[in-house]
């Protein structure tokens, strides 16, 4: 199952923006992180087309009942169900004024904006200048960023079922910080083979 949902509106400093945020619901990865202009069902699909032919296609889809996705006023099929139905996808709606029935990608929204949006002076930037900014986080949540509903694990080891191994990139404050270096040596260090090769050897019982 996939869960879709937008984080905004955001005021930039000529524009307003949302920003779609699609997360698989087994391994909390990050599909998309992505600005878009306009909440329209078809430049959703249109990058969730993308999606399937980048990661293939779910069996579910996952949202809330807003216009982009839903319609009490109309009778026949909505555009987002139609869209669906063309790729055999299963089109759930999460509960009425119950947002944590879709609580994997509200986690992740507010992790987005705690971790990212927070950080930033949205009113100063172009809708570029944050893309790039929600692509570093993404490369960060999905790659670094462990996760304790995973057994402390990252999201893309989920996904693709394998355990890798955490790096230093997983506690963002060291970017911040200027650690000190040790200076080359003037002259590379002998090396003493006899002497490694005595103190290393087996000793006979």
């Amino acid at each position: 199952m996939w869960h879709v949902d937008f984080a905004g509106l955001f005021q930039l400093i000529d524009q307003q923006v949302y920003v779609l945020v699609v997360v698989d619901d087994y391994s909390r990865f990050a599909l998309t992180i992505e600005v878009i202009y306009s909440q329209e069902t078809q430049v959703v699909t249109t990058i969730l087309e993308r999606l399937f032919a980048q990661y293939g296609l779910p069996k579910e889809i996952l949202t809330d009942n807003g216009t982009t996705f839903a319609s009490v006023w109309t009778t026949g099929r909505h555009q987002f169900d139609q869209f669906c139905d063309s790729h055999g996808v299963s089109h759930k709606l999460a509960a009425p004024y119950y947002p944590e029935s879709n609580g994997k990608v509200e986690a992740l929204i507010k992790t987005i904006k705690r971790e990212c949006l927070n950080h930033l002076d949205c009113s100063t930037i172009s809708g570029a200048t944050l893309q790039r900014e929600l692509a570093r986080f993404s490369e960060y949540y999905n790659f670094h960023r462990l996760h304790g509903g995973l057994g402390y694990d990252v999201p893309s080891g989920s996904y693709c079922n394998v355990r890798l191994t955490p790096t230093l990139q997983a506690v963002p404050q060291l970017a911040a910080i200027e650690l000190p270096h040790s200076m080359a040596p003037e002259k590379t260090p002998h090396v003493d083979r006899h002497f490694i090769h005595r103190h290393t050897a087996l000793v006979p019982v």
